[in-house]
């Protein structure tokens, strides 16, 4: 089961197979950060109760990515973002 998966999850903790469950479990434990269900949003989890109701799922971290924008022998311009465009950031790379 990979990180990927175990951020897509909608099915409440009691229904899912042992081994989904044991992979949550050990995703949590090595530090990745949870999310459980509430409503319409999905709140951060500190430490869960693993109650058979709820839906726990592994928090997806943004995809970022990259554009280069090169000016020779001068340099270049790095460019990055969130997939959905946001949070952009520009930094210069000087050339080597």
């Amino acid at each position: 089961m990979t990180l990927q998966n175990l951020s897509q999850i909608t099915t409440p903790y009691g229904l899912l197979d042992e081994g989904t469950k044991d992979a949550l479990v050990a995703a949590w434990e090595a530090g990745c950060k949870l999310e459980s269900f509430n409503g319409p949003y999905w709140l951060h989890v500190g430490y869960p109760n693993w109650r058979d109701r709820t839906v726990y799922r592994v928090k997806a971290e943004p995809v970022r990515r990259t554009l280069y924008r090169d000016f020779g022998i001068v340099g270049r311009h790095v460019i990055s973002c969130n997939a959905d465009g946001t949070e952009p950031t520009v930094t210069w790379e000087p050339a080597p």
